[in-house]
């Protein structure tokens, strides 16, 4: 059981940040995209860009460039509600 939930974690998380990553994220968009249509509510999708990300790793290094990582993911955090949901999409490092 414990290995089935390690696995799970593994697939849908970003092992640095610890949010949704690509997979878990198109789904919930999948998701919200048929609620919507549903119920004729409207939906959000927000892309953030980092810019010069690739510039952080390669001269301050990817432990500072993780760092930078988890400060955006918890700035991010605090901004939503409970029930949304915040993902990587992609990662460039």
């Amino acid at each position: 059981m414990r290995k089935q939930y390690e696995l799970l974690q593994q697939q849908n998380y970003d092992d640095v940040t610890e949010l949704q990553n690509r997979i878990l994220a198109l789904d919930r968009m999948t998701q919200v995209s048929a609620y919507s249509d549903r119920t004729q509510q409207n939906t959000s999708i927000l892309f953030v860009d980092v810019d010069n990300f690739k510039s952080i790793n390669k001269i301050l290094g990817s432990e500072v460039g993780n760092k930078v990582l988890v400060e955006i993911a918890t700035r991010l955090t605090d901004c939503i509600r409970k029930d949304d949901t915040l993902a990587w999409i992609l990662r460039l490092l």
